[in-house]
């Protein structure tokens, strides 16, 4: 808690702390193997020859508030209906592949 009460520099979240606290115990992932769903829209290649080999090797996205969309469990699934095509279709597929399993593995004690 006092890492967060008194932040060693500015924009530091909880993961920094975990990274910060576990640097000597544990590795880092390369940064293309979880990333921030809002970094879809980006044509960041981070070592790869093209966005589209990055996007293929991301193993992880972790659902981010930004570009106007928040966590799918708290964004409702119209969305889906008034996409901005400027975004990455991942983008969208992202949460329509959340709301599915929702429906399949939830629906029973969600509602």
């Amino acid at each position: 808690a006092a890492a967060l009460e008194t932040p060693p520099r500015p924009n530091y979240f909880d993961m920094d702390v975990l990274n910060d606290l576990f640097r000597l115990d544990c590795g880092y992932l390369p940064n293309h193997y979880v990333v921030l769903s809002y970094t879809l829209n980006d044509n960041y290649t981070w070592s790869f020859k093209t966005k589209a080999d990055r996007m293929a090797s991301t193993y992880v996205y972790h659902y981010s508030p930004w570009l106007g969309v928040g966590k799918p469990w708290q964004t409702p699934r119209s969305i889906l209906n008034d996409k901005d095509q400027a975004y990455e279709p991942l983008y969208y597929d992202l949460y329509a592949r959340y709301w599915q399993q929702e429906d399949t593995l939830c629906a029973s004690w969600l509602k």
